[in-house]
Formats: structure tokens, sequence, C-alpha cells
């Protein structure tokens, strides 16, 4: 791994409110030269010193990308300055592939167990390509189930390939597809994707997450996961089958989610059907164990936080610095924009997100919710596109 991996890891444990890390990541990669630097807080200092805007221009970077390109590089220094013992730890650590594979596996015998869920023999394993027909295939990570054995002859599990390997991101994914072996055991021939995908999301990602990493690094890698204003709407779809696993959570806690996984697919496809007709599922559960960490999780990431608040870069360096009664030739001359940036940034806060209004005659800011800015949660900047 790489300065690039390392970067990933760090908005992890330090969030840095760009709108999307994996379009961020293929962004670094295209402009600039941060594989060539060490997995280290040192490699990614280093890159961040020896790498100059003239740098990009040189790999392709035009005058749209500067702004991106200096407010990633403030809010990268910030985040490293940030950085704490425990969280240093966790990032080296992912550099380890055999001894995550051990954390995750023990986690989820103990967590799984204790739900009363029969833990299948199963394997995590990071390897160099997929197993027999699967190899060659362009994922981070694949679920090799009941009935990839039983017609190909591969052993179940969760194998994460290693060059496609985002760290910490990946443990959850981890988590969220070993959901879907413990189904394939009873069921391998059925999917029943939109309702499983959000039990998967809940218990795997979400529940056992928390368990495995910071609860703040969970909820960073769900927002870049599944939160993005610039996503394809495939993973937002995913947020949304965490909705539907909610509802359920919501009326019958762990317990009643975890009886559910027992009875399988066909439960699972029969209670989705019953929730999109708008009737309540007819269920024989009993309700049970409520836990506080996913509760509060849940209801923050799908009730309060606000995936659309996102601007362009001009408009989040505008963002930090506009108030009520600035005019806008002294907003112009502290942004150090020039036109064109500038009048994209005043229109993305006046449009898409609301957060400032000018005077009729456009000379000074007559509305301002800079409290916006306060927050790095309330809002983003966009990834150029390119």
């Amino acid at each position: 791994m790489n300065a690039l991996h390392y970067f990933q890891a760090l908005c992890q444990v330090q969030y840095i409110p760009i709108d999307d890390i994996l379009r961020c990541g293929r962004y670094l990669q295209d402009k600039t030269s941060i594989e060539d630097y060490s997995y280290s807080a040192d490699g990614l200092i280093t890159f961040l010193n020896e790498t100059n805007w003239e740098q990009w221009q040189a790999k392709g970077a035009s005058a749209v990308d500067r702004i991106f390109f200096e407010q990633l590089i403030i809010d990268t220094r910030a985040a490293l300055s940030n950085l704490n013992e425990d969280s240093s730890k966790l990032i080296d650590e992912e550099a380890d592939f055999a001894t995550i594979s051990q954390k995750m596996f023990a986690l989820i015998e103990s967590e799984l167990g204790s739900l009363g869920l029969n833990v299948p023999d199963a394997k995590i394993e990071f390897v160099d390509d997929f197993p027999g027909v699967y190899a060659g295939r362009d994922y981070m990570a694949l679920t090799i189930d009941e009935g990839d054995r039983q017609e190909h002859g591969l052993t179940p599990g969760v194998y994460i390939k290693k060059s496609k390997y985002i760290p910490i991101f990946g443990r959850t994914i981890f988590l969220h597809e070993f959901i879907h072996v413990i189904l394939g055991k009873a069921h391998p021939f059925e999917l029943a994707r939109g309702l499983e995908e959000g039990i998967c999301e809940l218990i795997g990602f979400i529940y056992l997450g928390c368990k495995a990493l910071p609860i703040s690094a969970v909820r960073n890698s769900f927002i870049y996961l599944r939160l993005r204003d610039q996503q394809l709407s495939m993973w937002s779809t995913y947020r949304d089958y965490t909705r539907q696993a909610r509802a359920l959570y919501d009326l019958y806690g762990l317990n009643g989610v975890a009886e559910i996984i027992r009875r399988g697919r066909p439960e699972i496809k029969r209670i989705e059907q019953e929730l999109l007709s708008h009737t309540s599922p007819s269920l024989d559960l009993v309700a049970g164990e409520f836990d506080p960490v996913l509760t509060d999780n849940l209801r923050w990431l799908l009730d309060i936080y606000t995936p659309e608040m996102t601007v362009s870069p001009e408009g989040y360096r505008l963002a930090q610095l506009v108030e009520r009664g600035i005019t806008t030739k002294e907003l112009h001359t502290i942004s150090k924009l020039n036109d064109i940036e500038f009048q994209r940034g005043i229109k993305d806060l006046e449009g898409h997100v609301r957060i400032a209004t000018l005077r009729e005659d456009r000379s000074v800011v007559a509305f301002c919710d800079n409290y916006q800015s306060v927050n790095p949660y309330s809002i983003r900047y966009r990834v150029p596109s390119g």
C-alpha cells in the first residue's frame, strides 16, 4: 500500500469534508504521484511537502482543479495534525492483512454467536485475484457462499482483492458481506437483494462495524460509501434498504432482526413485499435488545445527515468567508478567486444550498447562514469531474 491508501484511511478517522472519497482516490491517482510515496504519516506528509500546483498542471490539472487542490492540502494537513496515537495505530495495522482477517473473523464469531446466529465454516481472505470462475473480476470484495461450493468447488467466505482494498473502510465491507455468507448457507440459490442488503448494512456494516472500529470511523465510512451527493443511484439504494431494515429494528430490536436472518431469504423477501405494500408485516417475533450505539448511529446517519449539502470547491471557500453585510467586492478580494470562480461559488451558495442571498443589485450579502461552515459534517465540497 502507499500514501493514497494512508490518505483514505486518514479520512475515515479524521473526517475530511470532501463529498466522495472514492472519486477523490481516482482523481489523485490521475493528477498526482501520490502512489510513489509510502504508506505512513511521513509518506503522506512528504507527498504534501513535495507536491505543488505546477506538478498538478503537468499531470493535466486545469484552473478548475486549483481551488480543490488548495483546500484538500489544507484539510489533509489539519487531519494529520489531529491524528491521535490510537488512530495512528489503527491506520498502521491496516497494512497487516493477516491480522485484519483474524480479528474480523473472531469478532464475527463472538458477536453473531451472541445473537444466536450460526456462523458457517468460512474464511475472510485477502487475495491477489479471486478464485475459480471469478478470477479477473474488478471488485474489492467478493462473497462466495454455499452455492459456489456446490457448483464450483469454492470455499465459502469473503475474499478481498489486495489491490482494491481501501483501509478501514474495507473492514465494514467484510462485515456486511459476511451476513450474505450466513444467508447463503441455507438458501444459496435465492437472492433477496433489497431488504437483505439493508440487513447486511444494519447488522454487518454499522452494528458489527462499531464493535470493530471507532464509532466515528464507521460513520465516516458510511457517509463516504452510501451518502455521497455525487454517487451512482445504485449506492443510494443501499441507504434506502438500510432504512427498511431500520424500520424492523425499531419494532423488534436486534433479537428480531437476528431471527429474520435465521429464517432466511424467503422470509426476508416476504417481509420486504409487505413493507413495500404499506402493510404492517405479520411477524411472530419477540422484540428485544435495542443497542444504544446502533440506535444513535441509525438516527444520525439516516435522519440527520444531509448528503445534498455539497458545493463546488469555490463555493466551499466562500462559505468559510461570507457574512451578512459584506460587499461582494470585499468577498471577491479576500477569496482570491478570479471572476469566473467567484461567480461560480456565489451561484452555489445562493442556489443549491441557500447559504447566502445577495441584495437585488448584487453588491452586498443581504442574508447569510454561515454557521453551516462551522461543522465539517454540515457542508462538503465536490471532487472536480474529469
